[in-house]
């Protein structure tokens, strides 16, 4: 299948909430980027695929699953941030290694640990903005900001002593 014509169905289910399928769609685009030496796609792909992931996780059956699908996410964060890294791109490897910090505070039930990943995260997020920043990366600065007000949301959380358990 042409990548246009899977980037158009990964949206479709995007749109749809269907976080499994777009997140197998993107990792196919990705790869079929990686066969082509496009570093940047791959890594732009493979971090769409992250999200879908790490959305997943929040429709999961149960808690098993939930933290199985938060793992992968995690696991392809790290990924798409060196690839970020290898296509030189510094404030996007920060961005997606803040996702990827991010997925521990779900990880824990500890408001002490949720604290210090969330302070981590936004850290490394605000990091990002300054490098998108001087880069005159208007759309990254956008992404990055908006990435940030939900880490500020979830801090809130932390700080007041309540904790998240989705199970």
């Amino acid at each position: 299948m042409q990548t246009k014509s899977l980037e158009a169905e990964a949206r479709a289910n995007s749109d749809k909430y269907e976080w499994v399928v777009a997140a197998d769609l993107y990792d196919q685009i990705a790869r079929q980027y990686a066969i082509h030496g496009n570093t940047l796609e791959q890594s732009r792909n493979f971090s769409l695929a992250g999200e879908c992931v790490f959305k997943a996780a929040f429709q999961a059956p149960d808690p098993a699953e939930f933290q199985r699908r938060m793992l992968k996410s995690k696991e392809i964060f790290d990924y798409a941030s060196r690839q970020f890294d290898n296509a030189g791109t510094n404030g996007y490897s920060k961005l997606i290694r803040s996702r990827s910090l991010f997925v521990d505070f779900f990880m824990t039930g500890e408001t002490s640990e949720q604290r210090k990943t969330v302070g981590a995260s936004i850290s490394m997020v605000e990091e990002a903005i300054k490098i998108l920043e001087n880069s005159k990366d208007r759309g990254g600065v956008a992404k990055a900001r908006s990435i940030l007000l939900a880490y500020l949301s979830e801090s809130a959380t932390a700080i007041s002593g309540n904790s998240w358990s989705w199970f």
